[in-house]
C-alpha cells in the first residue's frame, strides 16, 4: 500500500517537472534535495520526509496537502485501508517530531482551550464578521482540497444561514475560526503540517456535533 502512494508522489512530481522542462538532479539542486536522494524518491525506494515534501511543494508551487496526500501522510479521511480518517494527538506529535517542527508537545488540552477561546470570540460582533468575511479568502489561500474541507465549506453555510442550536452554531464557529486563524496551535506556516490541527479540529467538532443529536 505504501508504494502505491509513493508512485503517486512521483506522478505528480514528474508531470510538475515536465511542465517546467526541470530534471530531477535540477529539481534536487533547486528544491535544496540531494539528487540521489529525490531519485531513489521517485523509484520508490525511499520514503519522503515531510522536510522533502515541504521544500518540493515551495519549489514546484504545489499545495503541500496534495503531495501529503500522495506520499501517504494521514491527512485525510476516504475510503484508504489506514487510520488516516482519525488522526490522533500523538500521531500528530509523531509527525512534527519527525519533522523536527514545534510544537512536538501538542496536546488535545491545548486545542481545547483555543476552541474555547474561539467560541467566546465568535459571540462577539468582530469575531462573527471575521468569519463572514475572511472564511472565503483563507479557503483559496489554502489551496487544497478533501473531506475537512468539504466539511469546512459546509459548516460555513450552516453558519452563515444559522441553521442550528446555539449550542451547535457555538461550536462550529470555533472551528471555522479556528481554521481562519494562522497562528493557531500548529502555525498555519509550518509547511507542509500547518493543517493537521485543523484537521483534528474538524474531526473534534464533528464528534462533538454527533453526540449532540
Amino acid at each position: 500500500m505504501a508504494k502505491r502512494y509513493r508512485y503517486e508522489l512521483a506522478d505528480i512530481i514528474q508531470h510538475h517537472m515536465e511542465t517546467r522542462d526541470l530534471s530531477t538532479r535540477k529539481l534536487g539542486l533547486s528544491a535544496g534535495i540531494d539528487p540521489a536522494t529525490l531519485s531513489r524518491i521517485m523509484n520508490g525506494k525511499r520514503k519522503a520526509t515531510l522536510d522533502h515534501l515541504h521544500k518540493l511543494a515551495t519549489c514546484l508551487d504545489i499545495p503541500p496537502a496534495d503531495l501529503l496526500k500522495a506520499a501517504g501522510y494521514p491527512l485525510y479521511g476516504g475510503d484508504r485501508d489506514d487510520t488516516a480518517a482519525d488522526p490522533s494527538a500523538e500521531k500528530i506529535r509523531q509527525m512534527l517530531t519527525a519533522a523536527d517542527l514545534p510544537p512536538s508537545d501538542f496536546s488535545r488540552q491545548q486545542v481545547d482551550a483555543h476552541l474555547k477561546t474561539y467560541e467566546a470570540y465568535s459571540r462577539t460582533e468582530e469575531g462573527h464578521h471575521t468569519i463572514l468575511q475572511q472564511f472565503g479568502t483563507k479557503i483559496t489561500n489554502t489551496g487544497s482540497g478533501g473531506p475537512y474541507i468539504d466539511q469546512l465549506k459546509e459548516w460555513f453555510v450552516r453558519y452563515k444561514q444559522q441553521k442550528g442550536s446555539a449550542k451547535e452554531l457555538a461550536a462550529i464557529a470555533s472551528a471555522l475560526l479556528y481554521f481562519i486563524v494562522t497562528l493557531d496551535v500548529i502555525p498555519d506556516y509550518l509547511m507542509p503540517v500547518g493543517y493537521l490541527d485543523d484537521v483534528f479540529v474538524v474531526q473534534l467538532i464533528t464528534k462533538s456535533l454527533t453526540l449532540a443529536k
